[in-house]
């Protein structure tokens, strides 16, 4: 019995072991590969004009999930700044797994065509569920083939606050025909009553302007069922690099530029 309790014992050792070396395995392979994204993230928004202050995120977090940490400032080529204290991302970079971000210290966003010229974002949280057909690599064939089957990734759930307002919502980000960033997400938007009476105070909208914005939030906001505090509904989509929240187109995104299309442009005509 003795024998047979040790022969048990040693070969669930040698499983456990074999399975800490399969996981660590994996875990190495799959945070190499992200890296090489990340080294190709970086080269490409040097290649579109994109200007980061801050150093290049190393994967790291073994044994636990691969981890990314960022701190730092974006400044797009249309002149709108991000300013991140701290950027976590947490996952595993291969289709299928869940990836989880957050902007725990949250974010500003500032440039001369903003609101008031600066919004900033207190809280930011997201979820994607990466599709089991996304393409590993940013070579030109699988990109086009994976946007030509209408792959898309979920988002499984995400939430900003960048008072008074606060966004819930769900929804799928793509590439249109053009391998620009598409994206339609339904939203609960919180805070928008709150928004109003703060821009008529501050007489930013006055008069008729008002009434009319005042009407068209009652119109439109409904009761959370649980909270009965006051929401709007609408759609954030993204189209043709234009961000829009229903109608209303509210920000342009930098345009993508392709490592191909890069070396496209950068090779001497014939």
């Amino acid at each position: 019995m003795k024998r047979l309790l040790s022969t048990f014992l040693f070969s669930l050792s040698g499983i456990i072991v074999l399975l800490f070396f399969l996981y660590s395995l994996m875990w190495y392979l799959v945070a190499k590969q992200t890296q090489k994204q990340i080294d190709a993230l970086w080269q490409n928004a040097a290649n579109s004009g994109v200007q980061i202050s801050g150093e290049k995120p190393i994967v790291g977090g073994y044994p636990s999930p691969p981890t990314i940490h960022f701190e730092g400032k974006i400044l797009d080529s249309q002149g709108i700044e991000w300013t991140i204290p701290s950027f976590e991302l947490l996952g595993f970079f291969v289709p299928g797994q869940v990836l989880y971000a957050e902007l725990p210290k949250g974010a500003t966003i500032s440039g001369e065509d903003l609101p008031e010229k600066k919004i900033n974002i207190t809280a930011a949280a997201l979820r994607v569920r990466l599709p089991e057909d996304l393409p590993m690599s940013l070579r030109e064939e699988s990109i086009k083939e994976w946007q030509k089957n209408n792959g898309s990734i979920a988002i499984e759930w995400i939430s900003l606050v960048a008072p008074p307002l606060g966004f819930d919502g769900n929804g799928t980000i793509g590439l249109d025909e053009k391998l620009q960033i598409s994206a339609d997400i339904p939203l609960q938007i919180k805070g928008v009553d709150v928004l109003i009476a703060n821009l008529t105070e501050r007489k930013i909208i006055t008069g008729k302007e008002a009434l009319m914005v005042q009407g068209l939030a009652q119109v439109l906001n409904e009761k959370d069922p649980e909270t009965g505090e006051p929401i709007m509904n609408a759609n954030l989509s993204i189209q043709k690099r234009g961000v829009f929240i229903g109608p209303m187109r509210i920000a342009t995104l930098q345009q993508i530029v392709w490592p191909w299309e890069k070396a496209a442009q950068s090779s001497p005509s014939p």
